[in-house]
């Protein structure tokens, strides 16, 4: 019995739908289906351990798609905190980053508080450019360049007391350290 034959005979004795299994591992249905049809000739090895975690019941690591929902999530909070800190209204929320409108003021500060933001999960947090920049939709070479602005918005000591404040929020730790 191949790996195939074997994940397949175990999914129905737990009587799963393919897409129920393939929702469990995190592994899109077409990948299933490619070694279903013999469209491809095996998974690969980090695809069936996927599988056979979700058979066993245990929690198979998050899929790309929901670690992006929770990085997106961590920006507009992060968002939320800057508008209040800075007095901005819920407009910047809303404010469309697409319009670029560097002339209209609600404009230019919904661009600062969302900048601050993506600074503050990308150093702060932690979280790759890359990855931050998938979640809120900006390209990597974006997330860098807002990275060194906000870098350089630091030399001046009320934005610098203002990502200290915000950060030891956010990562629990003491703001005088």
């Amino acid at each position: 019995m191949n790996e195939f034959q074997a994940i397949d005979a175990k999914r129905r004795e737990l009587k799963l739908s393919v897409s129920a299994l393939c929702r469990r591992a995190c592994v899109p249905v077409t990948t299933y289906w490619r070694v279903a049809t013999g469209r491809k000739r095996k998974w690969w090895p980090q695809t069936y351990r996927r599988f056979e975690t979700a058979l066993r019941g245990k929690q198979v690591p998050r899929c790309r798609a929901e670690a992006d929902k929770m990085i997106g999530d961590l920006y507009r909070a992060y968002v939320v905190i800057f508008a209040k800190e800075l007095g901005h209204a819920a407009e910047v929320l809303v404010a469309d980053p697409q319009a670029r409108s560097n002339l209209d003021v609600q404009w230019r500060a919904s661009a600062y508080v969302r900048s601050l933001a993506v600074y503050c999960v990308t150093i702060e947090l932690g979280v790759t450019g890359a990855r931050v920049g998938r979640a809120v939709g900006l390209t990597r070479a974006a997330v860098s360049q807002i990275n060194r602005r906000v870098q350089d918005f630091r030399d001046d000591p009320k934005v610098d007391a203002l990502l200290e404040r915000v950060g030891s929020l956010v990562s629990n730790r003491d703001p005088l350290l």
